[in-house]
């Protein structure tokens, strides 16, 4: 990469702060001196980028040379006040400390003014002697200039268009009550000028003004009539055209069931990544039956572990990469499932002598405590697929908007396919549940064999035979095209470095003529009104992963969050596990800063500009009540310690913001973090205990109230109804940064639905139904409030639907069920941004579950 000033459009920031993203290319060195340890041969140099004493990047180091070449690019979001980035070229030194071979100082206000930098510059050595010197490149992209494309730059992988994606709610969502949610068409040619609609509404506001003269015009309603104009004239216009039934129809699709479909048709190969693997779990439930083709003795249902185990009989290649708990060990005396029971020692007998190669491997590291300390995150299935052709369709019917048109279809194509299922949800036990979400009603039935818990307080077990289990949200997603051979190359990367002694199991896929050419993967172009374009997006680095640097993690996940949540104009919607980060922002504790991933404050300066602009935006958060584990444990505390100090920032800033504008709003106007929980009454309850528990026990007392948290799994991101992001990875450093936790995530948006194509209006196309969907699931009702979601309108009506949940779920009298699962968070939040704990403790649990957590002697990387 070499700087291009012909295309560069930067913009000068103001007292030294950037907002955007900082190129490094570190090329080459010359004639840097001799440090290495008593005087024994040559140097061995890398270069470390550091913005005001904070390492953001680092080269490989150069064995014994004076005359270093690197020539590595190093990408990196920035926002913030800095005053110096310094190139710091040092000796890597086997035993003691490394030695400062030369520095070159660049003035932030130098960078940020627009020029590129590039070409030979001094180093600063401490010793003075020779002219050592470094080879740069340098460019610094504002978020103006960024915000333009949806693509994210400076990845490993491409964007690749005429893809197909399909979202899934929950394990299995299909007929379960959900209602249907109807897609408006594409209709941009029916849309008038821009200038039509300012005439328009000038117009609106006249005859609104002569028949209520209370009605006065300003900013801040300016853009929800503009909607309300807009939306009346696409109406005007579908209305007009002729819809058949069901062409326009959303309805959710069935995770567990599609992967076991897949798994089923593969005639080449299956390769599973996860956290977990059970080899017991069942992923078809109730009175579903897949039959798989040359199967003896097949009940329509294996387990995954029967499942995958007789592919590999009949000669299918089936690896299986897992995450090898370092606490977990199995033989002789022992048989331990370790902290995390993640079943991987069971998982590993399991398949031992059988066809199956399943690897169990650490998250190794730059720390020799790496592998003890982070762990290996991807959930990914990749296998080959069953061609494509006009009269056959591998999805639920051509009445479904998530399928194909017969026009999509390669027709006539014998080769084989590729697709990929990424998102949240591990093959283990748990993971399968509805969007109803029962707690009691499916303990003999669907969760019959897969009993899971996991927010008891401590020492306070709960029986199956009691009741109840713990609901289980998350998200995952299908693709097809061009982009699930990069999920492919991820786990091909991956296995050639950690399973180098069976790297030879890997198929050469490229070279296979049974396998449709990467060039043809496009399933239809971008003309179509079905069109992805979807993006592999990872945090991953060259410890794990062959063919990456060791020192420069690729942390593209938090740079697309960033990157999307600057080109966001109307609102964004998060569902995580996780929310921590930006703890240099936090307005408690300053000093400590366990927590760097800059999202939060992007999150915040986003409102702040839209705020300062009287522009409406809004931000949904939905989160878990708290992470798994007992609510009172120092774990669980610590990790809501953390989240509480970030939401603390975010809404001291946000409320500035506001007072500073002379606006008479309050910061939940824009910004508002929500949890799930649930209720059930006796009605339909399959707990079927014989004994009555303690009268002092938890179990007693929850079999009363009957009611808890609803664990949010989920890892998704939309913006503007434009662009959805899913994956595993958290809001925290652990999955953000790139040198922890492995993540892989999917990056996707339709061409013909994004607001350049649609008027500068949100769009309505399958981002938008998948979001209606999810709403609709969480609120128990498909609002029609729900589709600006912009609109203050949008937020209160949101915010009543989850008062009344509170009221419902928090009644210690008879249980009363709730309308969805929607609840706000156990904040309280003032005018002037302070946040206090809505509740001393959680329902249900001892004093010490506090909603804000607490300071706890854990080391910081553990919980962070």
């Amino acid at each position: 990469w070499e700087p291009d000033n012909a295309n560069y459009d930067g913009i000068a920031q103001e007292d030294g702060h950037i907002y955007g993203n900082l190129s490094v290319r570190i090329k080459e060195a010359s004639d840097l001196p001799d440090r290495d340890a008593f005087g024994m041969g040559k140097s061995d140099p890398y270069t470390i980028i550091m913005l005001d004493g904070v390492e953001v990047g680092r080269t490989e180091t150069v064995d014994d040379n004076h005359d270093p070449k690197w020539d590595e690019a190093l990408n990196f979001a920035v926002a913030g006040q800095y005053e110096k980035l310094k190139l710091v070229v040092n000796d890597k030194d086997t035993i003691g400390s490394d030695e400062v071979l030369g520095v070159c100082t660049f003035d932030i206000k130098e960078i940020a003014a627009g020029e590129i930098i590039n070409g030979w510059f001094p180093l600063e050595s401490p010793k003075g002697k020779g002219n050592p010197r470094i080879n740069i490149g340098m460019r610094y992209t504002s978020h103006d200039q960024l915000a333009k494309e949806n693509t994210i730059p400076n990845t490993f992988f491409p964007l690749h268009r005429g893809c197909k994606m399909v979202p899934f709610q929950d394990a299995h969502a299909n007929d379960c009550g959900l209602p249907t949610v109807m897609i408006k068409p594409h209709v941009r040619t029916h849309l008038p000028p821009h200038q039509s609609y300012k005439n328009s509404l000038a117009r609106k506001r006249r005859q609104r003004a002569g028949a209520d003269a209370s009605f006065e015009v300003s900013a801040d309603n300016e853009d929800e009539e503009m909607d309300a104009l807009v939306e009346d004239q696409l109406d005007d216009a579908q209305n007009s055209k002729k819809k058949k039934e069901g062409k326009w129809k959303w309805k959710p699709r069935d995770c567990f069931e599609e992967i076991y479909q897949a798994l089923s048709d593969a005639q080449k190969f299956i390769y599973i990544t996860g956290w977990s693997v059970w080899t017991d779990v069942c992923l078809l439930r109730g009175d579903k039956k897949i039959f798989t083709p040359g199967f003896d003795e097949d009940n329509g249902r294996l387990t995954v572990g029967e499942l995958l185990k007789r592919k590999a009989e009949k000669g299918v290649r089936v690896l299986v990469m897992i995450w090898d708990e370092m606490t977990s060990v199995s033989g002789g005396l022992f048989n331990y499932d370790g902290l995390m029971g993640t079943y991987d020692e069971a998982t590993k007998a399991y398949f031992k002598d059988t066809p199956v190669e399943c690897r169990g491997c650490y998250r190794d590291g730059a720390s020799a405590t790496s592998g003890v300390t982070f762990t290996h995150h991807q959930k990914t299935v990749i296998c080959d697929a069953d061609p494509l052709t006009s009269d056959s369709d591998t999805t639920s019917g051509s009445s479904i908007l998530g399928a194909y048109t017969s026009g999509d279809k390669k027709k006539n194509n014998t080769s084989r396919r590729i697709i990929a299922f990424v998102g949240g949800l591990d093959l283990t036990g748990g993971r399968y549940d509805t969007p109803a979400h029962h707690m009691y009603r499916t303990l003999q039935t669907d969760h019959k064999d897969d009993f899971y818990i996991n927010f008891a307080p401590k020492g306070q077990p709960v029986t199956q035979d009691h009741g109840p289990r713990q609901g289980w949200h998350d998200i995952h997603c299908k693709l097809e095209g061009g982009v699930a051979r990069d999920v492919m190359c991820n786990f091909e990367q991956r296995w050639r470095k950690q399973c180098k002694d069976v790297a030879n199991l890997l198929l050469d896929i490229a070279n296979d003529t049974t396998f449709i050419p990467l060039e043809d993967e496009a399933i239809t172009g971008d003309a179509h009104p079905t069109a992805w374009s979807c993006q592999i997006l990872r945090s991953i680095d060259g410890y794990v992963a062959d063919g990456l640097p060791e020192d420069t993690p690729d942390d593209s996940i938090q740079r697309a969050y960033l990157h999307q949540i600057r080109r966001a104009k109307r609102f964004i919607y998060f569902e995580n596990q996780y929310f921590m980060g930006s703890s240099e922002y936090w307005t408690e504790n300053a000093q400590d800063r366990p927590t760097n991933n800059q999202i939060p404050i992007t999150i915040a300066r986003k409102i702040e500009q839209m705020i300062k602009d009287r522009k409406r935006f809004a931000v949904y958060i939905i989160i878990p009540m708290y992470p798994e584990g007992p609510p009172d444990g120092g774990t669980v505390q610590e990790i809501l310690r953390w989240q509480y100090r970030t939401v603390q920032m975010m809404y001291k800033r946000i409320a500035d913001a506001i007072k500073e504008s002379h606006m008479d709003a309050h910061p939940t106007d824009y910004l508002n973090f929500y949890c799930l929980g649930n209720r059930e009454n006796t009605q339909g309850s399959q707990a079927n205990a014989t004994e009555t528990p303690d009268p002092d026990s938890y179990q007693a007392l929850i079999n009363k109230t009957r009611r808890g948290m609803l664990y949010v799994h989920s890892k998704m991101f939309i913006s503007d109804d434009e662009y959805v992001l899913i994956g595993s990875a958290n809001i925290n450093d652990r999955s953000q940064l790139g040198s922890r936790d492995t993540e892989i995530a999917m990056g996707a948006f339709q061409p013909n639905h994004t607001m350049r194509a649609n008027g500068n209006r949100l769009p309505s196309g399958r981002v938008f139904a998948f979001r209606r969907s999810l709403w609709a699931e969480h609120l128990g009702c498909d609002h029609e409030a729900v589709i600006n979601p912009h609109f203050k309108s949008c937020v209160d009506t949101v915010n009543e639907i989850a008062e009344k949940n509170w009221a419902l779920y928090s009644d210690d009298s008879a249980p009363q069920e709730m309308v969805g699962h929607l609840l706000p968070y156990p904040y309280n939040i003032d005018r002037d941004g302070t946040v206090t704990p809505r509740i001393p403790h959680f329902w249900d649990m001892p004093e010490g579950a506090s909603p804000i957590g607490k300071d706890v002697v854990i080391p910081d990387l553990l919980t962070v």
